[in-house]
């Protein structure tokens, strides 16, 4: 098993590339990390979650779950009331992202990183990019 200590996600979305540190917050039941940038308040910190969940004694499945979430932030204004009262920010909307891995008892590790690695180029296919971003589905 590793040990839980930070992750760094590199931001692609601005240029140049941001990476951004996410530090663990619990381990148990699942492992949940949350971004550190002093530059954004602490509702507008990205997430991200991993989850074991063993089979049953009839169930010869392990599934891993993945969850990555980024909060969006209202604009602000940076001026405040005439009273100097600026207002705490809040979420505009969330967006996620769930992966689940479901691993056969029986497969090797070798099987398990084939079907990784499957899962990483899928989510780097040019139509799924274009589905994600876009919205555009694939004809």
């Amino acid at each position: 098993m590793s040990a839980i200590s930070q992750i760094n996600i590199e931001d692609w979305s601005v240029t140049p590339t941001v990476v951004k540190t996410l530090q663990p917050v619990q381990n148990s039941p699942k492992a949940i990390w949350k971004g550190t940038d002093p530059a954004v308040p602490a509702i507008g910190q990205i997430q991200t979650e991993i989850s074991v969940i063993e089979g049953k004694a009839n169930d010869p499945l392990r599934r891993v779950q993945l969850m990555v979430t980024v909060p969006h932030l209202e604009a602000q204004s940076s001026s405040g009331s005439s009273a100097g009262y600026v207002a705490a920010p809040k979420i505009a909307h969330i967006g996620k992202v769930k992966i689940e891995f479901i691993l056969n008892n029986r497969a090797t590790p070798a099987d398990n990183w084939t079907l990784q690695q499957f899962a990483y180029n899928f989510l780097n296919n040019p139509a799924v990019l274009d589905a994600v971003k876009f919205g555009i589905r694939p004809t």
